[in-house]
This record gives C-alpha cells, structure tokens and sequence, in this order.
C-alpha cells in the first residue's frame, strides 16, 4: 500500500513540473485583435490566465495561491473596442491598490460591470474600488463571505446592479447604507435567515429584489419599508409558511411576486392592497396550497400561475374582481372540480390552463364569460364528454388541447361558435365520434352532406392542426375533407380504420399532411371510374400535401392492384394530397407478407370472391392483371356470375375443373376452360360453349394432337406422338401453329420439341432408326451386365454363395447329397484353455442348428486308448472343426487331433478341415520349425471368431443338411453329463508333455453319468 501511495505522488510531482515548466513567465505586454488567451506566471509566482475579448469581456484567472499586483500584469494593447465586462477568479486581491489601474492594465478601462468569483469578498476595501467611476453592476460570487463590504459598496456611486450569490450572509440595518441608488438587488443561495425590519429602507429607487435560494420563513413587519419603486419581487426556495398582514403592502407599487418552492398559504389579507400587482407566480409548492377567499381580487392582476401546488379547492370568489386577468394557470394540481361562477370577472382572460389535474367535467357556465379566450389547455384531466354548446361563447378560441383524457362522447354542437378554432389536440382519448344511441346509423345531430358523415367539428373551417392520435376512430368525416380548406395536418393514428375508399383520400386541402399510421387499414379501395373523374378535375393542381399510410396491416388484393396502377400512372403527379406507399408492408396473403405494396407483383394481386356470388363446390378468383374472374371448381356449376358485375376492368371467366367433365357443352358463358392435369387421354366430346375461346388441355396423357373445334388449345406436358404414325397430324398442325397458343414450348413424348418435329419422312425414317437403335442398345447392354456379373462371382463368389444360402435363395448350393455316409456332423478339437466358448455356446448354438457333434468328453467311451479315439472321431465325422488358439498349440493332444484330421482331407482330396481362428496366435520362435498349424493357416482359408457373418459361414463350411434333420437316422443315445464329468473329460489335455513322449498311455475317464 505505501508502494501504490508513494508512487501516485512521485506522479503527481512529475505531472506539477511537466505543467510549471510548459508555462512561461508573462511578457510585459500582450496585444492581440479581437481575442487575446494568455496562461503565464507571474513574477510573484502566481500562475494567471488571461481571456480578453473585444467589446465583450475580459476575465483574469489566478491559481489561488498568491496574490497579483498592476505593475506586474502584462499590458495589453488592444487593437479593437475595449470589453465592458471584467471578471477576477480564485485571485486574492492586491493589497492597498484600486482595481482601477488592473482594469486599465488589462485594456478595460471603463468596465461598467466586474465579478469576483471565489474572491474574499469580505476583503473588498475601499481602495479597492476607488477610481471606478463608471462600475454600474457588482456580482460576488462564492467564497462563503459572511459580510457585505458596506465601505467598498459606498465608495462605487454609479452602482446600480448588486447580485451576492453563494455566501454565508449575515445582514444588520447597516449592511446597505450607503447604496441608495440602486435599482436591482440579488442576495440569493446565501443562507439569510433573517432580514432586518430596516434593512433596505434607503433604497428607494430598487425596482428588482431577488431573496431566493435562502433560509427565511417569515417577513417581518416593515420589511420593505421605504420600497416604493419595487416592481419585482422574488421570494422563491424559501421555507416561507405565511405573508403576514401588511408585510407586502408597503411596496405599494408591486407588479410582479414570484414565490417558488415555499410552504406558503395565500389569503386575503397577504395580497390586500397591492393594487399594482400584475403577476403572481406561486409554483412547486413544499405542502398543499390554500387558497383564500377574494385573496387574488386584484384590479390590475394579468397572470396568475399557480402551478404544482398540490391544490385541490379553489373557493368561488378567489378571482372575483379581478378583471383585468389575461393568462392563469392551474396545471399540475389536485382539482377535481371548478365552480361555474370561477371565471365570472375575467372577461378579459385570453389563455387558460387547467391541464394535469383530476376534472371529470366541465360546466358550459364556467367558460361562457370568456368572450376573449384565446388559448385552452385541458391535458391530462379526466374529462369524459364536451357537452352541447360547451364553447358556444368562445369566438376566438384559436387552440384547445384535452390529451390524455377520457373523453368518449363529443356532443354534435359541442363546438358551436367556436368557428375561430385553429389548432385542436384530443389524441390519447376514447373518441369514436359515433353516435351513443345507434352506432349503425349516421350520427344523430351530425351533419350529413351525402358524401359521409360530419363530425362534431364541422362549423370549424379555420382549422389548421386536428390531432386525433390514440382514440377509436373509425372513419373518416366529410368535414375534414370539404370543409377545412385551410387544414395543414390531420393525425389520425392509432385508431381503427380498417378500410380507406376514394373519397376518404380526396382532400381539398391539398398541402395538408394526413397521418394514417399504425391503424387497422387492410384495404385502400378507389375504383377506376372515380379516379379518371380525380385526375380530370385536379391534373392542374398543386400542392405539397401528403397521404401516410405506413405501419398498416395492408392485405395486398385487386384493390392493391388498382391503387398501384393509379399511383404509377402519369396523371398521379398533379393530385394532391398524394399517398406515400413507400414503407407500406403487405401482411397478407402469406405469399406476399413483408413485400412492400409498391413492389407486389400486379399479377399477384387477386380478390376471393366469398359465397353467394361464387358457386358451390368453387373457389372464385378476382384476377385484375388478368382481367378475368377465375373459378376453380369441382364439377361444372349451375351458373356463375357475370365478371363484369365486380368492376376492376374484368371481360372473361376462366373456369378450372377437377373432374373430367362428360362433355364440353357446359351451357355456362366460359371464355377459357381449364381441363389440366386430369389424364385425360382424349378431350372430352360435345360442342364448346360459344364464348370459349381458350381450352386448356396442358399435363394430361394425349398422344394426339386434337383437331381444330374453333378456340385454341394449350397442350403442353402432354405425352405427343412424334412418330411416323402421327406425322400427317404434325404437319397438319404445325400449318396452323396459331390456334397452340403453348406450340413453341410443346413437346413429343421422346423430349423434343413439337415444332421440330413436322417433317413426315424425317419422322419416320427417325422410328426405324430408333427400333434398330433400341435393340441395339438393348443387347449392348445385356452384355455389359454378363460381363459385370461375372467379374463379380469371380472376385467375390465366396461371398455371394454365404449370403445366398443363408437366405435359401439358391437350392444348387446345398451339396449335402455328395456327403458319404457318417456318423457326425463334426467332431471338435479344441484346448481345454477354451472349454467355457466350446461348451457354452460352440457347441449348444450348432446342435441347435441341428447338428451332430463328437466331443470327447461326450462321445469317448472309457478304455480305449486316445489315439484310437482321435482316429476313429476324425473318420466317423464329416468334418473337423479345429478351435484355433494360442492354448491349441502348446496342447499335443490337441495337435494330434488337427493332424489326424488333415490326413485324412489329403488322402481324399475333400476339405473336411474347418478352422476357427479364436484370437491371434503368438508369434512363432525364429529358431524353431514350423508347426503344421501355421502352415494350414497360412495357406487356407479360416473362420475367425467375432466376425459379424460367423454363423453363416460356418453353417456354409459344414455339410448343408445336418444329420439332426434326417428323420431315418438313429441319433446316438441322448446323455445328461455334469460339469464335474466335463471337467474330468477335459483333463485328457491336460497330460504332461515329458509323459506323452515316454509313451506312457493317459489315464482312462470313468464313464460319464448317464
């Protein structure tokens, strides 16, 4: 810890000697145009920056360590009007010497105005200011100074602007004797606590005092004695709690009372007689504001703002008499309700706001004397209805604004008189502006000119601003379009219009901005007929209007289509207001979701055209790009309607079957007949309907060109026959190509192309030379196929004969018919290091299979010798199977066995050997000879134990039809033997080697338990 603290200081010591010797001694003069910055030391060591701006101010900067004098200032020479402002910062003021030489040192000498910020101030002497003949304004600042320098305030007799901010202030009558001329006083954030009775009674020619931001909670009596000039007074921040009887009426030409974050109570006696006094601003109140009765019936009074004052009554009479009232304000209180006669003298109030309290309701008396109303803000109350005639009285009403309020219902004649009105905000409401007795029928009282339905602002035809943001509004009104030919915006988002038509978007106003953002808009419908009649009446017209519609659920239809083919067309340039579509985003159908409307594609615009007009069992398309209406259907219907009911330009009826219809007389007025993708393999008979022009027969099965019947045809996808057979029919059509309208994009059966396929003679030398091709081609590859099959059993027969008769897929495999006569299946020779894979599952798994076995624990009875066994087990077997592994060759026994065993395959030439490779066999000693063993496997093939086709391939080595399947065969005598018996049986392998080679004979087993 004492490391990190002695290295921060070594770093601040080197940061003070990098910064003191970047620094430079001042110069004696500095001189400059209109700026002169200057950072230097003094001769004294005092580190001062200089700031000298022409015609504005000059500000010297000490560090707060040492004190200046004139002479060693550097002098500037200004080239440009001397600045009338000066400033001393954190500088201790020199000592016996007056500021005037270090005013006139520094290029201001007749600064009219100095501040000492962070200057002892109680240090201010009078030889300080001497020679300052022309300071008119002194501002102390900081320091916490406990006392006005009353001697150097004397001595300064153009002083007429005093400001003290930031001290510790203790006041006595005698604080300003001496300062009768001044006119504005600022003590402010200094901490009075207490003002004399007597204090400022010689200054009778102060307009302003400011006592704000201090401790005082109460004005005695006489304390602004003698200000008969005072016009501004400002008591704010103060923990003030009451205005005592007479305490203001001694400044009886009072016009101005600011009283901000107090505790004070407002009555009668605290205002009386002050006659003069034009405002009050009483605001941020520390406890709930009461109000007295008469308290604010003052003649001259022109604004009252009682602002955040938690006010929650105001008594009847509070403004009676007040007349002259212009502006009041009581927003962001607790009010819930105003008496009607409140407002009954301010005849003359032009702005009223009443915003951010808790009124439910407003009496159409309260705002019936106020003829010259001009500004009305009713925000943030609780408001639910403006009732009829409401603003009957006010015919110069230009703004009202009643946001975030609960207003469901406007009367239709709430607006009444109010014809002036230019500005109106109601966003944030509950507004449907439909009637609340029949929300079907047009508005009851609403006037209605054939073209829509009028609000209840339809007399307002000066409006310029209508905000109507956040309500549930449906519809647009015809008075918004016809009648507000002055309208520059019209906010209607966040409603919930669903559906715009022409006249909805067709404003006389043609520079008004319309915002229909984030409603419920899915469909923009303008018909083609009334958008001829709007290009015609406004392709001169000019404006800067606008139409927004971004943010809307558009569903992108044969409406869609329309919209777009009007906006893209050239006349849409000269109408106004014009719809901006640029950020609109189709939501539906889901193959156009987030495509913008301007980029769907025209031919994906389409309109389902619900039941009754569509027909049962049919899915009925309005298909604009098309001009067709488009019937999907099961079966041919009844009837279907006439396309050109639906408007959008349709003239045809396209009509698509699922089922093969029996004929083509449908007696339906079809101009294209879809018959696709039904295999059809002839079209159907009978005569077309008059109207077909167009049958369309594409992804069937015709091998044949139809004849001509009078419409055309579509046949591609069809399996055509461009064949010799066929070729008079090709020829024919490709003659007559026109009435294919697809006969470029046809093909034959083989592939090719239709069109190239209209020579008969290239036709059908095309077919013999594809029969001789075919053949060919056929007995080409039957021989490629030989040839792979056969290198195939070659490299793999082993293989492949395992795998089929494991499956019994070939019978000529089984050879068990060659087998000579035997008496075992196998015999097995094995190590007895290997009897629990020999007992446990060799063994058990082959006789399952069906085969029998000689094992010699089993099968050797008791008092032959070994050999004679091994021998006669070897001949009475079919096969050996010898169990392979590191164990079997160290067991001579087991040796003899396989040796026996091979002797007899060589002598007849037969593989009666089977291997089974349990394990990896040591490696053989370098010095020694070669076992038969090795030499088998090395030059034969062996079964390996783990190899995933084991049993497959044993069963294939070992005779195809076991002996357990021979029904004639006797089976040797079935024997029950223990493990006891097996493990004394097994010890024949057991035998020492020394003994076997001695020729000593093993001994015999005991008979196995039966």
């Amino acid at each position: 810890m004492m490391d990190l603290t002695t290295s921060v200081v070594c770093v601040a010591v080197l940061l003070t000697l990098a910064a003191s010797q970047s620094t430079e001694p001042c110069p004696s003069e500095a001189s400059g145009g209109a700026q002169i910055e200057l950072t230097c030391f003094l001769p004294s060591g005092t580190e001062i920056e200089l700031d000298w701006r022409a015609r504005k101010y000059v500000t010297l900067e000490c560090d707060g360590k040492g004190n200046f004098t004139c002479a060693e200032l550097p002098k500037v020479s200004p080239k440009s009007a001397p600045p009338t402002r000066a400033m001393l910062k954190n500088c201790v003021l020199p000592v016996n010497e007056s500021l005037a030489c270090t005013f006139q040192t520094l290029g201001a000498p007749a600064a009219t105005s100095l501040t000492l910020r962070g200057v002892a101030a109680n240090d201010l002497t009078f030889e300080h200011v001497h020679g300052l003949v022309n300071l008119s304004t002194l501002t102390l600042v900081g320091s916490s100074f406990t006392h006005l320098p009353t001697a150097a305030l004397a001595a300064l007799p153009t002083l007429r602007k005093l400001t003290v901010r930031e001290a510790r202030l203790h006041l006595t009558s005698e604080s300003l004797l001496g300062v009768s001329g001044l006119e504005y006083l600022e003590l402010s954030a200094s901490d009075i606590k207490e003002l004399n009775a007597s204090i400022f009674r010689g200054l009778k020619s102060l307009h302003t005092l400011n006592l704000w931001g201090n401790e005082l909670r109460a004005l005695q009596t006489g304390t602004l004695e003698g200000l008969t000039a005072l016009d501004t007074l400002d008591l704010s921040s103060n923990p003030l709690h009451s205005l005592g009887d007479g305490v203001l009426a001694a400044a009886e030409n009072l016009r101005v009372l600011r009283l901000v974050d107090t505790e004070l109570m407002i009555d009668e006696p605290a205002l009386h007689n002050l006659n003069s006094l034009e405002e009050l601003v009483v605001l941020d109140g520390r406890k709930p504001l009461k109000v007295g009765s008469r308290s604010l019936a003052l003649p001259k009074l022109r604004l009252v703002e009682l602002e955040r004052c938690k006010l929650s009554v105001l008594p009847g009479d509070v403004l009676s008499g007040a007349r002259s009232l212009r502006s009041l304000s009581l927003s962001h209180n607790a009010l819930e309700t105003l008496p009607s006669e409140l407002l009954r003298d301010t005849v003359e109030l032009r702005a009223l706001n009443l915003s951010h309290n808790a009124l439910k309701s407003l009496t159409p008396a309260l705002l019936q004397p106020l003829w010259h109303l001009e500004e009305l803000n009713l925000d943030d109350n609780q408001l639910e209805e403006f009732s009829e005639a409401m603003f009957e009285n006010l015919g110069v009403l230009r703004s009202l604004s009643a946001r975030n309020n609960r207003l469901r219902l406007l009367s239709p004649n709430a607006f009444r008189g109010a014809r002036s009105l230019q500005y109106l905000d109601l966003a944030h409401n509950e507004l449907t502006l439909r009637s609340a007795d029949n929300i079907e029928t047009p508005i009851d009282g609403y006037m209605d000119f054939g073209e829509g339905r009028s609000s209840p602002m339809y007399e307002l035809i000066a409006m310029q601003h209508l905000d109507l943001g956040h309500n549930s509004i449906q519809e647009v009104f015809y008075d918004w379009r016809n009648s507000m030919l002055n309208l520059k915006l019209l906010n209607l988002t966040n409603n919930r219009i669903e559906f715009l038509e022409n006249p909805d978007i067709n404003f006389l106003s043609q520079d008004v901005i319309v915002d229909f953002r984030y409603n419920q808009i899915a469909t923009i419908q303008i018909l083609q007929r009334e958008l001829e009649a709007r290009v015609d009446d406004d392709e001169m017209n000019a404006g800067s209007g606008r139409l927004l519609v971004d943010g809307n659920p558009f569903n992108c239809d044969c409406f869609t289509y329309s919209l777009l083919q009007f906006i893209n067309s050239p006349s849409y340039e000269h109408i106004f207001p014009v719809l901006t579509l640029d950020a609109a985003i189709c939501v539906s159908p889901p193959a156009l979701a987030n495509t913008t409307v301007r980029a769907a594609p025209l031919d994906k615009l389409t309109c389902e055209l619900p039941s009754p007009k569509c027909p049962d069992n049919c899915n009925c398309t309005l298909h604009p790009a098309h001009r067709a209406m488009e019937l999907d259907c099961i079966d041919p219907p009844i009837n279907v309607p006439a396309p050109y009911e639906f408007g959008f330009g349709l003239n045809r009826t396209v009509l698509r079957l699922r089922h093969v219809p029996v004929s083509l007389n449908l007696s339906l007025p079809v101009h294209e007949l879809i018959l696709s993708g039904l295999d059809l393999k002839v079209p159907p008979p009978g005569p077309a309907p008059p109207e077909l022009k167009l049958l369309d027969l594409t992804n069937n099965l015709l091998t044949e060109v139809p004849p001509p019947l009078g419409f055309k045809l579509r046949l591609a996808r069809n399996p055509i026959a461009c064949d010799c057979a066929h070729s008079m029919d090709l020829v024919a059509l490709h003659k007559s190509a026109d009435r294919v309208i697809d006969y470029n994009i046809t093909t034959c059966a083989h592939g090719g192309l239709l069109q190239l396929n209209s020579d008969a003679n290239l036709l059908c030398a095309r077919t013999k030379a594809a029969w001789a091709a075919g053949i060919g081609g056929t007995l080409a590859l039957l021989g490629v196929l030989a040839t792979v099959v056969a290198i195939l059993w070659l490299r793999y027969q082993n293989e492949i004969k395992v795998y089929l008769f494991a499956r019994g897929w070939c019978g000529c495999l089984t050879r068990s018919a060659k087998e000579a006569p035997a008496k075992y299946d196998a015999f097995l020779s094995f190590s007895h290091k290997d009897e629990e894979l020999v007992v446990h599952k060799l063994v058990p798994e082959l006789e399952r299979r069906g085969y029998r076995l000689c094992v010699h624990y089993r099968d050797w009875a008791p008092g032959e010798s070994i050999a004679e066994h091994v021998s006669r087990s070897v001949l009475e077997a079919r096969r050996t199977l010898v169990v392979a592994s590191p164990g079997f060759l160290t067991s001579e026994w087991a040796r003899a066995e396989f040796r026996a065993a091979h002797a007899r395959a060589l002598r007849e030439g037969r593989a009666r050997v089977i291997v089974i490779l349990l394990g990896e066999l040591p490696a053989p000693d370098a010095n020694a000879q070669e076992d038969d063993l090795r030499t088998y496997l090395r030059t034969n093939t062996y079964l390996k134990w783990g190899d995933p086709w084991f049993w497959q391939k044993l069963q294939y080595a070992l005779p195809h039809r076991p002996l357990g399947d021979n029904k004639e065969a006797l089976p040797p005598a079935s024997r029950t033997i223990s493990a006891d018996a097996i493990r004394a049986a097994l010890a024949v392998h057991l035998e020492p080697k020394d003994k076997l080679s001695s020729g000593l004979q093993p001994r015999l087993l005991p008979p196995p338990a039966l």
